[in-house]
């Protein structure tokens, strides 16, 4: 089986791609390390300031689901690609088959 040539255009969309991803995973990455710094300083001015952590819990709560989503996004988003390029795939045939 013959592998597929390539051409420069190609090239640079595949490196286009694989960039997008790479800075995907470290923008998840980044949103993770401030989660995890902030709320623990915000823990750790809640116990030492009133004594017992109360209020920060909700900005725990709140930022994780918001991080949870993000890593859905991260996680799902090569699905979601694929899904896209397939339709778009489905779209062109069906207008080169109306054209004929």
């Amino acid at each position: 089986m013959a592998k597929k040539k390539t051409t420069k255009l190609e090239e640079i969309g595949i490196a286009e791609k694989a960039k997008k991803k790479v800075n995907t995973r470290f923008g998840l990455l980044s949103h993770f390390i401030v989660f995890a710094v902030a709320n623990s300083l915000f823990f750790g001015l809640d116990f030492f300031v009133t004594k017992d952590a109360d209020w920060a819990f909700l900005p725990l709560f709140g930022w994780g689901i918001g991080l949870f989503i993000h890593s859905l996004f991260v996680v799902f988003g090569d699905f979601l690609d694929k899904w896209k390029d397939g339709a778009v795939e489905n779209e062109i045939k069906k207008l080169k088959e109306k054209k004929d």
